[in-house]
């Protein structure tokens, strides 16, 4: 089973369009839910209809409140509540990989039909070698209304490691206030998608943006994926919604409001 979720994540389904916007599709936006009007946001990207990851930095400066008030926009569509995070624990060669997993709730409506597949290292060399630019999304304050928009960037070879990629962004005007801390980073050839990083460092003043490569941490995501998924049932009733896990074993630190047992979890 734990194959089928490394399927899911290397192996999305990856959609044959020429249109960068599709890239918001699997843009996922977090905010508090009270003040509706707080420009406080978080970034992050789907990985599955289920499952969304985003960077713990950003979560706990911006959104210091309690995860139960943070809601999950997908896209440009509806938004979805968190069931449970699992944060990363990083490793000797993972010192910028803040990373946290977001079980979402389930929503009547499948939030996208297309998923990018993700690239590993040498896909990545492979296609940055062919490539000159890169697509990020992010959310920008137009008129008052916060909206999505997608952002081409050229890719720098410098940077072309297993802890950093690095764009020059183009198009941005104020490059101090543009955020891109969990912004996803898709590439597109031959009408495919794919994935390579999450969004770290905001440009700088030569406008170049830093994201962390996910090949890195593949393993860590469809391992933790299968375990919750198969070893968690989730009741979520309006009135009575509960978790309860079963003989977990994460590399990582879990944390759900709606936990009610947790046998043997490991970290």
């Amino acid at each position: 089973m734990y194959y089928v979720y490394m399927l899911l994540i290397v192996r999305n389904i990856c959609v044959d369009r020429k249109d960068r916007r599709k890239s918001r599709d699997w843009h996922v936006t977090l905010r508090p839910t009270h003040p509706r009007n707080s420009s406080s946001a978080c970034y992050g990207v789907l990985l599955s209809e289920d499952w969304a990851l985003t960077r713990q930095t950003c979560t706990d400066k911006l959104l210091p409140e309690t995860k139960s008030s943070i809601s999950v926009k997908v896209g440009r569509k509806h938004a979805r509540d968190i069931i449970l995070s699992v944060d990363h624990v990083g490793g000797t060669n993972t010192h910028n990989f803040d990373l946290r997993l977001l079980r979402l709730a389930k929503h009547s409506k499948s939030s996208t039909d297309v998923l990018p597949c993700l690239l590993t290292h040498s896909q990545f060399h492979q296609l940055s070698q062919q490539l000159r630019y890169g697509v990020y999304t992010s959310r920008t304050n137009r008129g008052g209304k916060w909206r999505l928009v997608t952002k081409r960037g050229k890719l720098l070879s410098k940077c072309d490691s297993m802890s950093d990629i690095c764009v020059r962004a183009t198009g941005v005007k104020n490059v101090t206030g543009f955020h891109v801390q969990g912004s996803p980073l898709s590439l597109q050839y031959e009408g495919m998608w794919y994935l390579a990083g999450l969004g770290s460092v905001v440009p700088d003043v030569h406008n170049v943006a830093t994201f962390t490569p996910l090949w890195g941490v593949s393993n860590w995501l469809a391992n933790t994926m299968h375990e919750i998924d198969s070893k968690c049932t989730f009741e979520m009733k309006a009135k009575n919604k509960t978790v309860t896990c079963k003989q977990l074993s994460l590399d990582g630190h879990l944390h759900s409001k709606y936990l009610q047992s947790m046998n043997e979890y490991g970290t």
